[in-house]
């Protein structure tokens, strides 16, 4: 079972209808409705980008470091758009840190089609 959150309406209607998924529309601060430890993966593209700009992108790695469960990952897919690589993973490094995870990647770019970069880490075992 899963849940897919987003903030747009239209991108939770445009998603396609799974029996193993619930849908929530939210900003991400309603993860605090989801138990401690209850997932495995938390997932995020293209949303970092926009936390960053608004400065709670360290809030929102407490939030997922906070429902995941014990080995658990975090990805991140495009931390920011500000074009600083190396901001990028000091920052996702540091918001791991303060909050339980051991980042696993920082800015890889493995995919051929699309120039996002992968940031991950995973919670202790």
């Amino acid at each position: 079972f899963g849940v897919v959150v987003d903030i747009s309406a239209e991108m939770l209607a445009a998603a396609r209808p799974h029996d193993n998924l619930a849908y929530l529309r939210t900003d991400g601060r309603k993860l605090r409705a989801f138990r401690d430890n209850a997932f495995d993966l938390a997932l995020a593209v293209d949303s970092f980008p926009f936390l960053v700009a608004s400065g709670v992108d360290g809030v929102h790695v407490g939030a997922a470091a906070r429902v995941l469960a014990p080995g658990g990952a975090l990805v991140v897919m495009n931390y920011s758009y500000r074009g600083d690589a190396e901001a990028d993973r000091i920052a996702f490094a540091t918001g791991c840190a303060a909050h339980g995870l051991v980042p696993i990647r920082l800015g890889h770019q493995p995919f051929a089609l699309w120039d996002g970069a992968v940031f991950a880490a995973r919670r202790a075992a």
